[in-house]
């Protein structure tokens, strides 16, 4: 983004040039398509919440959009406090990571699993009893997702302002949630979460 701005080369473009792109609507949209195959969504949001207001997409302007995100998660975006609700927050603390049907015994999750997924539980090791690990990765998930609503954003010491040259200021592992985020983020561990079928390197578990 910043060469298609800027129309410097890689290696020209400095701290400030990526700060000036680092917005929240550049930064939404990135996550969107690079990180959760959702390219083009921001702009359906946007067509969206045009259809719900009765207006044109032209008269939804970004912040509205990015604020439409940020409210799925946290009604009271803006007043400079947490709020209650938020539909996506109320489906993540009904999320579950897996989920074994009673009746035909079979087991749901959302990505496959991976060579080294089945049983084990982060923070915890192999857990060798179905049920159990079940039990303890659904723990898991949900102890990570309390503890992102109670601390939900960065301490102070992470704004941009201290950013520095060759670094970042701060401990960046403090936010709440941030070790459920780590499980699903590639190549970090062994995830129920997130797999593909065309890379080599993640198996399917052999277990029977």
């Amino acid at each position: 983004l910043c060469l298609l701005t800027t129309g410097k080369k890689a290696e020209d473009v400095t701290f400030d040039d990526i700060l000036a792109v680092n917005t929240l609507t550049n930064r939404i949209v990135w996550m969107l398509k690079d990180t959760m195959g959702a390219a083009g969504d921001f702009e359906r949001r946007r067509s969206e919440i045009a259809t719900v207001t009765k207006r044109t997409p032209a008269d939804v302007g970004d912040d509205e959009v990015c604020t439409s995100y940020l409210a799925s998660v946290d009604p009271s975006v803006g007043s400079g406090s947490v709020g209650e609700g938020g539909e996506l927050r109320e489906l993540l603390k009904m999320g579950q990571l897996a989920w074994r049907d009673p009746i035909t015994r079979t087991l749901f999750v959302h990505g496959g699993l991976q060579n080294g997924a089945l049983n084990y539980v982060p923070g915890v090791g192999d857990v060798n009893d179905l049920d159990q690990w079940i039990e303890n990765l659904n723990e898991f998930a949900a102890t990570e997702v309390a503890a992102w609503i109670e601390n939900p954003r960065y301490a102070p010491g992470r704004e941009h302002s201290n950013f520095v040259e060759g670094g970042r200021d701060g401990d960046w592992s403090a936010r709440g949630g941030n070790r459920l985020m780590a499980y699903v983020a590639p190549g970090s561990e062994p995830t129920v979460v997130l797999n593909s079928m065309f890379d080599s390197k993640l198996k399917l578990a052999s277990h029977s």
